[in-house]
């Protein structure tokens, strides 16, 4: 709870880590506008699916690199958003697109499953049912793909790792424990979880109220997680070896 405490003293004395996911609000805004208001032609979808993919990873990108300039050089200034590697850029986008295509798989075989338990329901309470039970296992899933993903950003970002090297330090960070990565896992994972649960395609006050929510908290999990990790490496550096 220290953590998370410190954390957001820390995000509100710096206000600029909320510029990444303010862009990912408003494209959020903006897309579900578009599905509102707008007939969509396939041309449109593809252009809208490439620049919500190249604004989410330039988000991305911004939101770790200005996190870790808060955490290494104690500031934080708009032009660190910049300040990224070609290395780092293609670590970063092959760990973003590895965890998203799982996402995406995951999508699409639950979503087939689930067309295929439809022909056996036999009343609209049961389909309801149904629809409700595979969207919280969903939302769940992704929820534990997602933690991962931001598990793995703190050791590619602060130690340099390769992306495979990252999410091996993430699973086990996430297996040793500990109450203080038990409750950041809990804390991410229920927030994400409900912010699935709230969203929706169109534009209305569930999907404002999902993407308020992501807004505020995503520089949260990022500043967290970088900070545990600096915590990690001071207090813990002899039991870390192994990893």
């Amino acid at each position: 709870m220290g953590l998370l405490i410190d954390s957001s003293k820390l995000l509100l004395k710096n206000p600029i880590l909320f510029l990444p996911s303010l862009l990912l609000f408003l494209l959020s805004m903006l897309s579900a506008f578009l599905s509102n208001f707008i007939k969509i032609s396939s041309v449109i979808l593809f252009s809208s699916a490439f620049l919500t993919i190249s604004l989410g990873l330039i988000a991305l990108l911004g939101q770790v690199s200005l996190t870790k300039a808060l955490i290494k050089k104690g500031k934080v200034e708009v032009k660190d958003w910049f300040k990224v590697s070609r290395s780092f850029f293609y670590r970063i986008f092959f760990l973003g697109f590895l965890f998203f295509f799982t996402i995406a798989i995951t999508s699409l075989i639950l979503n087939v499953s689930l067309e295929l338990f439809k022909p056996n329901i036999i009343s609209p309470f049961e389909l309801k049912l149904l629809q409700l039970s595979f969207n919280f296992l969903l939302s769940t899933f992704i929820s534990f793909i997602y933690l991962i993903f931001y598990f793995s950003l703190a050791p590619l970002t602060l130690d340099s790792k390769g992306v495979y090297d990252s999410i091996s330090f993430a699973l086990k960070l996430i297996k040793l424990g500990g109450y203080k990565i038990t409750f950041l896992l809990l804390f991410i994972m229920l927030s994400l979880i409900l912010a699935l649960l709230l969203d929706e395609p169109f534009l209305g006050l569930r999907k404002l109220l999902a993407d308020s929510l992501r807004f505020l908290l995503i520089p949260l999990w990022f500043l967290s997680l970088f900070k545990y990790r600096v915590e990690l490496s001071k207090n813990l550096a002899k039991s870390f070896k192994q990893l």
